[in-house]
C-alpha cells in the first residue's frame, strides 16, 4: 500500500513511472470524473523507463486531499498509519 509521496504543496504524488502515458491519462480521467478529484500528470525531469519513454506521475491536488481521505481512509491498514500521509490536515 505504498507507491507515492506527499508533495511539498500538501497534495499527493502517485508514482506511476511504470505505466504508459495513455494508462496514466485513463486513471486520471477516472479519478477526476468518478471521484471528483483534481488530478494532473507531471512529466518527470530527465527520467525515462526501460523502453526509453518519458515517465509521468499523477499529482492529486491539495484541495482534493479531504475527499481522497474519505474515499481511501477506511482501507488504510493499521501497519502503515505511521506514515500519516492521508491524515495530515492542512489549513487553507
Amino acid at each position: 500500500m505504498d507507491d507515492g509521496s506527499k508533495a511539498e504543496s500538501g497534495g499527493l504524488i502517485l508514482s506511476t513511472d511504470g505505466f504508459d502515458k495513455s494508462s496514466i491519462d485513463l486513471l486520471c480521467s477516472v479519478l477526476s470524473h468518478k471521484f471528483r478529484l483534481k488530478v494532473t500528470t507531471h512529466k518527470q525531469k530527465s527520467c525515462v523507463n526501460k523502453k526509453g519513454d518519458t515517465r509521468y506521475r499523477i499529482y492529486i491536488s491539495t484541495y482534493s486531499m479531504v475527499k481522497l481521505r474519505s474515499i481511501v481512509g477506511p482501507y488504510i491498514i493499521p501497519l502503515i498509519l505511521y506514515q500519516r500521509i492521508f491524515f495530515i490536515k492542512k489549513k487553507f
